[in-house]
């Protein structure tokens, strides 16, 4: 549901930021606000971390139906090169988490690049083991579907135990 989440949020012409349920709630209402963001995209187990009556929450699992029932037709969304795709907020060790802005052209670059350096075809899959507030899990999560590809996604927690990480790879 995270990828339909994301793809979502691109096209519609927004930028997403990631965050991570696991972080400190000072950390978390830090980026919220510096972000501002306006509508957060969220499980049930997870909403009440980011409480807020300026943002809007969608439930991906308690939703999804409702979702599903929205028009399908295709939007036009306005994204350029220039549009930003992504913020990720870094450690920030200066105190604060400081967020560094992606734009679309810079993704498509990188994606073009790990494409000419080491080639996917339709029939590849690309594990998606990454946490999605780091910035590897943009390649993990959009190089496959960039060229045709899947992606196949390990279970919340899966990227610390090997055992799981193999059963995945083995489907």
């Amino acid at each position: 549901q995270m990828m339909i989440a994301l793809l979502g949020i691109l096209k519609s012409g927004a930028a997403y930021v990631p965050l991570d349920p696991t972080y400190p709630e000072s950390r978390l209402r830090y980026i919220l606000e510096d972000a501002g963001i306006e509508v957060l995209v969220t499980e049930e187990n997870s909403k009440n971390l980011f409480v807020s009556e300026n943002i809007k929450t969608i439930c991906m699992n308690k939703d999804y139906n409702a979702i599903e029932k929205e028009k399908s037709t295709p939007c036009i969304s306005g994204v350029t090169g220039e549009s930003l795709a992504y913020v990720m907020y870094t450690s920030g060790s200066t105190g604060n988490p400081k967020g560094v802005m992606i734009e679309h052209h810079s993704v498509i670059n990188y994606l073009e690049w790990m494409q000419h350096k080491y080639p996917l075809s339709e029939k590849d899959v690309v594990l998606q083991k990454t946490p999605f507030s780091f910035d590897v899990s943009v390649w993990e999560l959009f190089w496959g579907i960039h060229v045709g590809a899947s992606v196949s996604f390990l279970p919340p927690g899966g990227e610390k135990d090997p055992s799981i990480i193999a059963e995945v790879i083995k489907k």
